[in-house]
């Protein structure tokens, strides 16, 4: 197997599985960018969107708009559902997939990752697809509950079966206002790597203020989201 990454110069190649609107190509379409401003700027990880994957038509429309023409990205590269279409030759799967077995933010359908009705379990389907093209990185994010008492042992038992298939995994919750982003928000993040070495996982050492600091007092009921409304746009229903 031949590495594609920033040290050899040639692009790497990524697929990006529950794609979202983009938010790892986003990282790496601004890897070049400074942490905050002041700071120097890094360098530009050559790379390639080899392949998306995503059912949810306002997610492909955003993210469509976002990145059509960069990174080599256009929506024919879209192949779908992930339980149904293949990814081509990659060196990079990122995984960000649904956390409604998990998220404390979504009470009725915490049923974690093995148990077949839980939206997340579609995570499984990604194992034939990892078996058979065997991509040098794998970087998986979620909500941190995926390692609490309830859910740990179905995550153990995700990154044993990686382990099987010849990957090492390092995972670390990183709150997103230590890398310069006001959100007080925390996320899990897993690193592997095929082969015995694995790199840790960064810190953050850029904290960021609260967004409550930043923005004026007060808002306009007229304008605000209900929870109704929220709960339909992010769950379905």
């Amino acid at each position: 197997m031949i590495s594609r990454n920033s040290k050899d110069g040639r692009k790497l190649r990524v697929a990006e599985a529950f794609s979202g609107i983009g938010a790892q190509h986003m990282g790496l379409y601004t890897s070049d960018k400074p942490p905050c401003p002041g700071e120097n700027g890094r360098s530009k990880i050559p790379y390639e969107i080899v392949a998306t994957a995503d059912i949810d038509k306002r997610s492909n429309a955003a993210y469509n708009a976002i990145f059509d023409g960069i990174g080599g990205y256009n929506p024919s590269k879209n192949i779908g559902d992930v339980t149904v279409h293949e990814f081509p030759e990659m060196d990079c799967l990122c995984y960000s997939f649904p956390c409604q077995g998990l998220s404390k933010a979504n009470t009725t359908k915490k049923k974690g990752l093995i148990r077949k009705d839980s939206h997340s379990s579609v995570l499984w389907s990604l194992k034939e697809q990892i078996e058979r093209l065997r991509p040098e990185w794998l970087i998986m994010e979620n909500v941190d509950q995926i390692h609490n008492k309830n859910y740990g042992p179905d995550s153990q038992v995700w990154i044993n079966t990686l382990e099987s298939l010849g990957y090492t995994s390092k995972w670390k919750d990183l709150r997103i206002s230590d890398f310069g982003v006001p959100q007080d928000r925390v996320r899990c993040f897993m690193l592997s790597h095929l082969g015995a070495d694995c790199p840790d996982l960064p810190d953050g050492t850029y904290p960021a203020p609260p967004l409550s600091t930043i923005l004026e007092g007060g808002y306009i009921e007229e304008y605000e989201v209900s929870k109704s409304f929220r709960k339909k746009m992010m769950y379905g229903g």
